[in-house]
């Protein structure tokens, strides 16, 4: 019966995250075609957007811990954090730097850069909806309520990797071969358990939003690593290989979780979001 539980609430939250992000995208393309087109119509569509996807997450979440779970938001850890922020995470913070500098000295590539027209959309954009919308909507969702509503039914580790798990395999349905399929989940699944120890650490879901924004915002908005250019950040270094190019951040994300887990694995199991 926990398992059915788990499970119930874990496909709960995943429809309410779709649907809210439709719903956003919805409501930022009827902004926009209301507008004429040009750079008002996008800013429009990017702030409508997001800000309808971040409502209605945080509505329909805090309607189900409150109804159906019997809980309040900071239950979850969406509250101050217990400790500070010290070297670790101040190391954790410069990770896309040295995951961007490692892969340009290791693999060959090329540079391409925006026009100096898109530079304001793009940096707009990744803040605003990869940066905040995304950062925020999913580390309550993942980190936040689905480890919490796991752990209530199975055990703080389980709800840990059911919820990371999860959260990969809802990242990787853009993978083009088996080789990137296998790159991208594991770069994603090393990703997800890195977020959860840096909440677990900091006692506080604000860590991992923090991280996944700043992680989001440089790789989407700054320096994008690909096998193309057509993606949103202001520079992008172009490699041929996609599966090889995602080595540098999976080794890197390994050595964190190491450094994180070094210090809490031997309180996890009875610790505290």
């Amino acid at each position: 019966m926990k398992y059915l539980k788990a499970a119930r609430d874990i496909f709960l939250l995943v429809i309410v995250l779709y649907l809210s992000e439709i719903i956003g995208m919805m409501a930022g393309a009827a902004i926009y075609e209301m507008v004429p087109e040009g750079a008002l119509s996008h800013i429009l569509y990017i702030l409508v957007n997001t800000i309808t996807y971040l409502l209605l997450v945080l509505g329909s979440v805090t309607l189900y811990t409150k109804k159906i779970l019997h809980l309040k938001l900071t239950d979850f850890g969406l509250r101050k954090p217990n400790k500070p922020f010290d070297k670790t995470f101040l190391f954790l913070f410069m990770l896309p730097f040295i995951i961007i500098m490692f892969t340009v000295l290791i693999f060959k590539g090329d540079w391409y850069l925006a026009t100096r027209e898109e530079w304001g959309l793009r940096l707009l954009q990744a803040f605003i909806d990869y940066g905040i919308g995304a950062g925020v909507a999913e580390e309550i969702i993942f980190r936040g309520i689905m480890w919490k509503t796991v752990d209530h039914h199975l055990g703080k580790m389980k709800g840990m990797w059911i919820s990371s798990i999860i959260f990969t395999l809802l990242h990787i349905p853009g993978a083009k071969g088996a080789g990137q399929l296998v790159a991208i989940f594991i770069y994603t699944f090393v990703l997800a358990i890195l977020l959860c120890g840096i909440v677990f650490k900091s006692g506080s879901l604000l860590g991992g939003i923090l991280f996944h924004g700043v992680w989001n915002f440089v790789f989407y908005g700054c320096v994008a690593l690909e096998t193309d250019v057509s993606g949103t950040a202001l520079v992008t270094y172009q490699v041929e290989n996609g599966a090889y190019l995602l080595v540098v951040p999976i080794v890197v994300c390994i050595i964190a979780n190491l450094l994180i887990f070094n210090e809490s694995s031997c309180k996890i199991k009875r610790g505290t979001i």
